[in-house]
């Protein structure tokens, strides 16, 4: 198997992915610990989440009263 950049995958090798649900984009860091051809499974090291920034500007509007379309 091969990351996003088209280099094999090396258990104990450091990965990451994010992803967006809601507004709230989450991040993930992790060693690598096993893999198959479809998914690799992290010991994760670091996490974190925030909402993203076109959302904070979504919630702003709509306490001013805005309705200016703010599409991501």
């Amino acid at each position: 198997m091969v990351d996003a950049l088209g280099h094999d995958i090396k258990i104990g090798g450091t990965y990451g992915y994010s992803r967006r649900s809601n507004g709230v984009v989450a991040v993930i860091i992790g060693t690598a610990i096993k893999f198959n051809e479809s998914s690799v499974s992290l010991e994760v090291l670091r996490e974190g989440s925030r909402y993203s920034q076109i959302e904070r500007m979504k919630e702003y509007a709509d306490k001013v009263g805005s309705k200016r379309n703010l599409a991501p």
